[in-house]
């Protein structure tokens, strides 16, 4: 089996790791694979591999990503918005904590891509105005999937790509 270990996809990895999109139960066994089929396995695989606290995980992750020779990265806010969204889709989170979570981020993030916070924090503001009304949340939902729908397709894609180890992981 040929692994993507590229910095790229770390990038997106390291995204999925820091909304809480994925955990160890995801990369645990995915981990363990490349290591064994592998002659020489990246140390940040090893490293990975080793941990389950989730912010250790990210300083993992991240300081490949960010190593020489360094790449130039674009549109990491939104794939941190779509990691967002997918963990709303897949019912992780509520919409009220997607729309927050998107809002403060974008905030610590300055004007970075699509959109700014005050989108965000604008429809929590009518979400929650409307007493959490279901048409309200399915329009906003409709809205910014089509925002963000090259980023969504993206980060599941590589999602996806987990969720088999996730699935043995638990079984197990």
């Amino acid at each position: 089996m040929e692994f993507n270990i590229s910095k790229d996809f770390a990038r997106k990895l390291g995204i999925m790791l820091d909304t809480g999109l994925i955990n160890y139960k995801h990369y645990y066994l995915w981990c363990d694979e490349i290591i064994e089929k592998l002659d020489n396995p990246p140390y940040w695989i090893i490293e990975l591999a080793t941990t389950k606290f989730l912010p250790s995980a990210v300083a993992i992750v991240n300081k490949y990503v960010f190593s020489e020779p360094f790449e130039e990265f674009n549109n990491s806010s939104g794939l941190y918005i779509a990691c967002l969204f997918i963990k709303y889709e897949t019912r992780q989170i509520s919409w009220a904590s997607f729309l927050f979570s998107a809002g403060n981020y974008k905030d610590g993030a300055g004007y970075w891509g699509k959109l700014d916070c005050e989108y965000f924090y604008y429809r929590l503001n009518e979400y929650e105005d409307s007493n959490y009304s279901v048409d309200i949340e399915k329009k906003q939902q409709v809205d910014i999937k089509n925002e963000f729908r090259s980023e969504i397709d993206e980060i599941y894609s590589h999602y996806n790509l987990f969720m088999p180890y996730f699935k043995k992981y638990v079984k197990n």
